[in-house]
């Protein structure tokens, strides 16, 4: 098969053959040889190629693979950009982990004037002195309403009064404040007595719920029934 002659000075044509020398010559961005124009001409002698056909045989032969270059460069950079986040990510969620288990249990305040009256209010409560007991408590309370060892006493003062869903409340708040309530390796733990007042205060929820199966505040005391009884199981109590 013979190669067909270029009759449009650089229209190719692939009818019956490949394209002339001089055609590819000038998508390789060199002058085509006898049929350059005087511009042409110039730029070769130059030692350059008229410019709009060196542009166009990038576009032809370069824009493809450049485009293919510049797209899995920005992919890449973007994987790797998506993974350093992601770790970066783990990495604070790990550290902020590792923070909270850090963190001690709550610690009793240290304060000597508070520590003398919760005696106080301890030796009244001995006494059988309710009254009192339950003013100084509840003075207490509103001035230190995180003190775990008050909503302990206001427990015991109801449990005496005999209001053991009122004091189930009250023991709720102070081992919620105070975990060591709950642990039997604690000084302060307390576990026995919140147990039998929790069984005390589930035999009236009963009782009520008898009476009246449909009472709703009724029901949500026996939710808190099992809440403490999960934490009774959880903190060995």
């Amino acid at each position: 098969m013979q190669r067909r002659k270029n009759e449009n000075n650089g229209d190719l044509s692939l009818q019956g053959g490949f394209p002339d020398p001089g055609a590819c010559d000038v998508l390789r961005g060199r002058p085509r040889g006898d049929r350059r124009t005087p511009f042409a001409a110039f730029r070769a002698e130059e030692g350059q190629a008229p410019p709009y056909r060196s542009f166009l045989a990038r576009i032809k032969y370069d824009s493809l693979d450049s485009l293919d270059k510049w797209a899995l460069l920005i992919i890449a950079l973007a994987i790797i950009y998506g993974a350093a986040l992601l770790v970066s990510g783990n990495g604070l969620s790990q550290a902020g982990e590792d923070d909270r288990r850090r963190q001690p249990a709550p610690q009793l305040v240290m304060n000597p004037e508070l520590d003398n009256k919760i005696q106080q209010a301890r030796d009244l409560l001995v006494r059988e002195n309710l009254d009192k007991t339950e003013m100084l408590v509840d003075s207490l309370l509103g001035e230190f309403p995180y003190e775990g060892r008050l909503h302990m006493l206001k427990g015991d003062i109801l449990v005496r009064r005999q209001q053991p869903v009122d004091a189930m409340y009250a023991y709720k708040e102070a081992v919620e404040l105070h975990p060591d309530f709950l642990d039997k390796k604690a000084e302060l733990f307390q576990g026995k007595k919140i147990k039998v007042t929790v069984e005390e205060a589930l035999a009236a929820i009963e009782a009520g719920l008898k009476g009246n199966p449909d009472d709703t505040l009724m029901k949500d005391h026996l939710q808190t029934v099992y809440f403490m009884k999960r934490k009774l199981a959880g903190g060995c109590g």
